[in-house]
This record gives C-alpha cells, structure tokens and sequence, in this order.
C-alpha cells in the first residue's frame, strides 16, 4: 500500500502523516523535498525529517531544497542532501578542530614542563637536574607562554639572556656555556614530550603540541636553535704524587669517600654508577663488579684490582662490614640511596685542603671527582690495555668518546694502544 502524501504551500516540498505519532495537538509529519540534480535529469525525492524534530515546510526550503537548487542551478555548492550532509559533518569537524587549538592555546609551558617534571621523576635518573634548570632558567622566560605562540625566535631570545645571568651559587661571573646548553636541551624535550602526551585522557590521538619542535638545534640550516660552541671537557689527570696526597686526605675526611674514591680509579665508576651500586653487583668469587649505567641502561662489568691492587682488599673489608638490611654499597648517612652531590661536595673540599685547584683559570683543567675516571682511562691505555676493550670497560657507547683519552696518555704507549690486542684486563 502506497503511503499518501500530501502538499505544501512549497512547490517540491511534500509531507506524510504518522497514525498514531503526535505533535502536540495534531499528527505528527514527515517531510519530503522533489528535485532534479541535473537539469532534464530524473526527479529524486528524499526524507527530511518530523515535526517533532522542529522541521516545518518554511525551514525545509530554506534549510534544505533552495540551497540545494542554487546549487544545481549555479555548480557551487552540495547539489544533494547526501552532499549536504557531507558538508555539514565536516564543518563540524571543523568546529571541534577550532575548539581543540583554542583549547591547545591556553596551554603554558609552565603547565607542560610541570607535567613532565612528574614524568621525570618516575623515569629518569637525572630528573632533578632537569626540574632546577627549568625552575631557575627556563620557566621564568618562557612559562607564561603558550606552547603553539612559541618560536624558535623565543628560544634565541632565552638563549641571548642566559649569557649574561649571574648563577646563584659559583665562582662564575655568567653561566657556563654547557649549562645554556643544558637548558635549551630540557626546552626541547619538553617540547618533545607534549608531542607525545594526550591533550585529554579520553582521546589520545590529539596531543598537547603538534608541529615542528620550535627548540630543535641546527648548526647547518635555517630553522633551528643555534648551538653554543665550546669545549667543556675534562683534561685533568692526577700523577702519582697527587693520588697519593688524595688518598690520604680522602681517608681523613670520611672513609667512604676514601673508598668511593678508590673505587674510582681502579675501574673508572661514574657518580650516578657508584651510588647505584648494590650488594648483589658484586661477584666475591671473580673479584667482578657488575654496572648498571642508570642513565642509559648500559651494563658493564669490570674487575677489581686490575689496575690498583689494593682496592680489591677494600671491597672485601666493605663487603664483610655491610649491614645485612642496607641496599646499598654505599649507603648515604641514613642507610637510604647517596646523594649524588655528597661525593662532589666532599671530593672538592679535600681538593680544597691540597690546593690543587690553586692557580687553576681553566675549568678544563680544574680537579673534579670524575678526574678520577679520566686518571684511570689514561693509565689503562698506558698499561697497554687496547682502544676497544677500554670502550667497552668504560660504558662508551662510541669509541670516539673513548679515543679522547688518547692524548693525554705517554705518547709510546699510546700507539700501542691503537693497534689493539694489548694487555688483557681479565
């Protein structure tokens, strides 16, 4: 049975009443447009919608049929009510797209770079290095701003201004260019880190950044943060004279100094490796130590007393002497993790009582706690152990950083060194 359709006062608009269906007082319809897409074409004709869904025969022309016959009669425009709807998806789309980026605008850097400070601190070691230089250099420059108005222009700028800032604690004037460095370098992962963190927990396909990273370095083209220039590396080594002197002093100031310290120079250990160091790393059988870099995940594993004899006896008198519940190799003062700056700290001020930093205007050649492990690389390469195995002994992941040593090793043995296949350390 054909259902019946009625007329409107709007040529091509008809209509259908529902038997039962009510819209307030009267039946409720159904509305239809007739037309042609192409003109001698054949007439469609498609629903609209109800009453009851706010349509009447005025609304259906305007909204409907006469733009859809202005657009047959002109080309321009959705020429069906399928395109139409089309259109209309689409400008919606539009519309979110808009709210999202109006919502991304009101997002600060400051917020971002708290949001991975907490990351951070599940996920990296060197988290609070990076929570105070964003706290003192970065935030205070750029957090007001939002991450989709940051330029590279912006970071340029932060950069010009950290040359001339007097840091809180030193002996220097301005900061160091490494430190400016370092600064630009968290900016970039933060930037780096919005790019793969969800705006919202509920649609994790749209990020809080999109684009190119306005902090990126590049030396070559255009488009990118310049890098500073500079040479920050660690020249000093210690001649026997001076390592005696510091052992000495070492053990006056605080046994574990003196170990850490010992510890050091036999087998090259980092800070950050020595304060990580557990119980369990240690093999009593091999006399092996095993390190876990917990900067880069690298594991290595050395043995104790191949280059200073004395520092095997040490580790077993630490080892007997361990409390049974203890984490650690060597705990800080209440038995929990060493801070990484108490090695620093002390390591100068014994540095300070033998004046050996006197005179001393090149911060490349200033004695540092990891002078030790430069000390240590340098007589290995002398003891004729080869450019490779070192690599490997030292946890470099590329043999360049390595072959930095070789210059400041005897200029005999240094050849020796790179035709490999020198003195076995195991």
């Amino acid at each position: 049975m054909a259902i019946k359709k009625f007329s409107t006062d709007y040529p091509g608009i008809r209509y259908r009443e529902h038997a039962s269906r009510m819209c307030g007082r009267k039946l409720d319809r159904y509305y239809y447009i007739r037309y042609r897409p192409e003109r001698g074409g054949k007439q469609r004709e498609e629903g609209i919608g109800w009453t009851s869904q706010g349509w009447s025969p005025r609304k259906v022309f305007e909204d409907v049929l006469n733009p859809i016959q202005r657009a047959c009669d002109t080309g321009k425009g959705p020429r069906s009510l399928k395109e139409m709807r089309e259109a209309a998806k689409l400008t919606e789309a539009e519309i979110e797209a808009e709210a999202v980026q109006e919502e991304k605008q009101g997002i600060t850097f400051a917020e971002v770079a708290g949001r991975f400070v907490e990351w951070a601190k599940e996920n990296k070691a060197s988290w609070k290095d990076d929570e105070t230089r964003l706290r003192l250099h970065v935030t205070p420059r750029l957090g007001e701003k939002s991450m989709t108005t940051i330029t590279t222009n912006d970071i340029e700028r932060m950069k010009t201004q950290l040359k001339h800032i007097k840091p809180k604690r030193g002996r220097h004037a301005t900061l160091r260019p490494a430190t400016i460095t370092q600064c630009l370098a968290v900016t970039r992962t933060v930037f780096n880190f919005a790019m793969e963190t969800p705006l919202k927990d509920d649609n994790p396909d749209v990020m809080v950044f999109t684009g190119r990273n306005p902090a990126r370095m590049s030396s070559k083209f255009k488009g990118g943060v310049r890098p500073l220039k500079f040479d920050n590396r660690r020249m000093r080594i210690f001649n026997n004279e001076e390592l005696g002197k510091l052992m000495e002093a070492t053990c006056v100031s605080s046994q574990d100094l003196h170990d850490i310290s010992l510890l050091a120079l036999d087998v090259g250990i980092r800070r950050r490796e020595v304060v990580a160091l557990r119980p369990e790393f240690f093999i009593r059988e091999s006399m092996a130590l095993k390190i876990f870099d917990p900067k880069n995940s690298l594991t290595r594993t050395v043995f104790i007393g191949s280059l200073i004899p004395k520092a095997a006896d040490m580790m077993l008198a630490r080892m007997d002497r361990l409390p049974k519940r203890t984490n650690w190799i060597f705990p800080g003062r209440w038995g929990d993790q060493r801070d990484l700056t108490s090695i620093t700290r002390q390591f100068g001020v014994v540095c300070g009582w033998l004046k050996i930093n006197d005179h001393v205007t090149d911060d490349r050649m200033r004695a540092v706690f990891h002078s030790l492990r430069h000390t240590h690389a340098t007589r290995m390469l002398e003891k004729g152990v080869d450019i490779y195995s070192l690599k490997d002994l030292m946890g470099h992941e590329d043999i360049a950083v390595t072959e930095r040593y070789l210059h400041l090793c005897d200029h005999a043995k240094r050849k020796k060194a790179l035709k490999g296949g020198g003195f076995d350390i195991r």
